[in-house]
């Protein structure tokens, strides 16, 4: 039989299947108290809607930005599905029968359906931007249009280096961040509206940028 691996305070250390499992528990709970109480809570209040000590919300999360993380990829993850239905069926070979410009769209609507939907859980995650954060991008925000946008981006403006299209995903990030901040805030207009604005000043300006990039090549 083999040994049980114990920590200094005696209980048996969990495994990474264990934590992971754990981390994914923790993180639907909160999800579940922030709707149900909303953004502002403390970790003091969030660790006692779920049921746990605080110390163990820093253990699995490491602080509160840690868990707005979680719960930015935990909605990210909810929402590709959402994505893939509006797009339509796949192609035999895995592909996708529908254009660039609708999968914008697609996106936006999906994003300001989000932030309209989850309100609360929008709120959290922002709210997560700053303080102990290095700078607007150091969120998990970021990394979720980087893996949903940043192929899209790349499709509409082949030309572009790998490292234009790094800048032109982190800056239409920042986009549709502020977009949201206003509409969230403001309440007006109404979806249909910034999703028909924001879904054509990232289209249009993909396409000029193209065909910008286009031209500069065939003159060089």
């Amino acid at each position: 039989m083999s040994d049980v691996v114990v920590s200094r305070r005696g209980r048996p250390r969990l495994t990474d299947e264990e934590r992971a499992g754990r981390r994914r528990d923790l993180t639907v709970a909160a999800i579940d108290a922030i709707r149900a109480h909303g953004a502002d809570q403390s970790l003091d209040e969030l660790a006692g809607h779920l049921g746990v000590s605080k110390p163990v919300l820093y253990d699995v999360f490491g602080s509160r930005a840690g868990l707005a993380d979680a719960v930015a990829v935990e909605l990210a993850d909810r929402m590709q599905p959402l994505l893939l239905r509006r797009i339509g069926p796949p192609r035999p070979d895995g592909s996708y029968p529908v254009t660039v410009d609708r999968i914008i769209e697609v996106v936006v609507e999906s994003l300001l359906g989000l932030v309209e939907q989850e309100d609360q859980l929008y709120l959290f995650v922002a709210g997560s931007i700053g303080g102990e954060r290095h700078g607007l991008l150091d969120n998990a925000l970021v990394q979720v249009v980087h893996e949903r946008i940043r192929p899209v981006i790349e499709v509409a403006a082949p030309t572009l280096s790998a490292d234009e299209h790094t800048v032109l995903t982190d800056g239409i990030y920042g986009l549709v961040l502020a977009t949201l901040e206003s509409w969230q805030t403001t309440g007006a207009p109404s979806r249909d509206v910034v999703v028909r604005m924001l879904s054509t000043v990232i289209r249009e300006g993909l396409h000029a940028i193209a065909e910008q990039s286009s031209a500069e090549g065939a003159a060089e």
